[in-house]
C-alpha cells in the first residue's frame, strides 16, 4: 500500500496547500501515515526565510 506524509509549518497558506496536496494524494491512491519510516511520498510546507 502506498503511503504518504506531511508536515505543515507556519502560515495558514502552508496548511491550505497540505490540505490540497493531500486531496490529490488521496485519490491517486496514497494512504496518510504519521510514520515517516513507512512513507512513499513526503511533504513539508514552511515558511521562507529571506
Amino acid at each position: 500500500m502506498k503511503k504518504y506524509s506531511i508536515i505543515s509549518l507556519g502560515c495558514s497558506k502552508n496548511l491550505v496547500d497540505s490540505e490540497v496536496f493531500s486531496a490529490i494524494t488521496h485519490k491517486a491512491g496514497y494512504t496518510f501515515t504519521e510514520d515517516l519510516e513507512k512513507t512513499n511520498v513526503f511533504s513539508c510546507y514552511q515558511i521562507p526565510v529571506w
